[in-house]
Parts: structure tokens; sequence; C-alpha cells
């Protein structure tokens, strides 16, 4: 009932009410979707332990200048910048980039490089990955 609509959205979640618009589970920033990607704005209707407050910044004092990559040129209140929509999917560095030589972290590149995806998720300012926001001074 803390919901901003009665409904979940088409993709099965639901929003913060402008009011409480951060969502934190289990008392942490950022609550899981139904897709499992995290999220500060919205959460998986089937989440029990969800809930949202209000906004523990305010939007003016925490914008940042994002990189020429992201979807606008300043970032949130959090200091993250969003993927723009024709490039959805934020990945940072490469598997390369995280095995620095240690051969038992050789299987999870092994693993990464099969799928062919160039690199882990972005971290965001609460250190959470997230597939389309990105730290504003991400490189």
């Amino acid at each position: 009932s803390f919901a901003r609509e009665a409904w979940p959205t088409s993709f099965g979640d639901c929003a913060c009410p402008k009011t409480e618009p951060e969502c934190y589970q289990r008392d942490v920033p950022w609550c899981d979707r139904l897709d499992g990607q995290p999220d500060l704005r919205y959460f998986s209707a089937r989440c029990n332990d969800c809930e949202c407050r209000r906004a523990t910044v305010t939007a003016a004092s925490e914008k940042r200048d994002c990189p020429n990559t992201a979807e606008a040129l300043l970032s949130d209140e959090y200091g993250n910048c969003r993927c723009p929509p024709e490039r959805p999917l934020c990945l940072e560095g490469s598997w390369d980039d995280l095995d620095n030589g240690d051969p038992a972290k050789s299987s999870v590149q092994s693993k990464a490089k099969a799928s062919l995806r160039p690199g882990p998720l972005c971290t965001t300012t609460h250190d959470r990955l997230s597939s389309t926001h990105f730290r504003h001074d991400c490189k």
C-alpha cells in the first residue's frame, strides 16, 4: 500500500511515491526489481522487505558532470549517470581488468568471455552494480 500506484507496471515492479522516492531493502538503499536488477526508485511487487523512504540528499547539492557517453549532461542527485537509449547496457572495464594475473580468478574470466560480455556491470555511488546507471566519475 506504500507504492505510488495500486498496480505494478507491466514489468511487475512498483514505484516509490514522489514524497518517499528512495527504495530500501533490508535497510540498504536500492531494491531488487522483478528482473533482479537493483533500482533506487522501483521494486518488485513480490518484495516483502522493501520500503520507500524520504530522499537522503537534496537534488541541487549533489549533481555532477556526466561523461559525454551518458544520457544527460548532469548526474542524478546521487551522482549517478544513466546510459543512453541507443546504448542501454552499462559495462565497466573488462574481465581482463579483474583477473590481474590471479589464476584463481581465471575461471570467472573464462566464463565471462564465453558469454561474450566485455566486462562487469557498472558500480553506482551506493556501491551497487547496475545495468543502466554508473558513477559520474566512471572511466
